[in-house]
């Protein structure tokens, strides 16, 4: 019986392989470099735009079943206010089937003015833990193309940080 155990834990995990979106395989949650506390969390998020029904604090509230929807188009974005100044090390998006195919990264100190810690062109949904280097008060996702027909939509947004800017 143990070896047809061994054989049956080994077929399940190949086969999450082949579904499980690339970079989805990446464990959540911040680097052993960085600080544990999601400072996301708790703050204040706004969006490009919304369905009423998915608002954008739901990304920042830690629950894992709520989410943020943007509408149809290009060029969708959600910030989050950290309430302070953050020394950020890693960004975990949590995406739905939803997700952005191109996607920036960005910082800034006052929500105006804007600088990009991270840009890809390849995104494929999932998980994605980025290690990303950047300081400010406000973080943004810029969504800049869809990897499906509909908006964006993210589960959760987190963000870490070693220390106080």
């Amino acid at each position: 019986m143990p070896v047809v155990r061994r054989a049956l834990v080994a077929l399940v995990l190949f086969a999450a392989a082949l579904v499980m979106p690339a970079g989805a395989a990446q464990a959540a949650g911040p680097s052993p470099a960085c600080g544990t506390t999601n400072v996301a969390r708790g703050g204040r998020a706004i969006a490009s735009s919304q369905d009423p029904l998915y608002p954008p604090s739901n990304a920042i509230d830690g629950n894992p079943h709520t989410r943020w929807v943007s509408g149809p188009g290009e060029s969708q974005w959600i910030t989050i206010d950290l309430r302070a100044a953050y020394n950020v090390c890693r960004v975990v998006l949590n995406w739905d089937f939803q997700y952005a195919k191109a996607f920036q990264l960005q910082m800034s100190n006052n929500g105006t003015s804007w600088y990009t810690i991270f840009a890809t062109t390849t995104g494929a949904g999932g998980i994605q833990s980025i290690d990303a280097a950047g300081t400010g008060r406000y973080i943004r996702m810029l969504g800049t193309a869809r990897g499906t027909g509909w908006g964006l939509s993210l589960w959760e947004f987190e963000v870490y940080s070693r220390l106080a800017a």
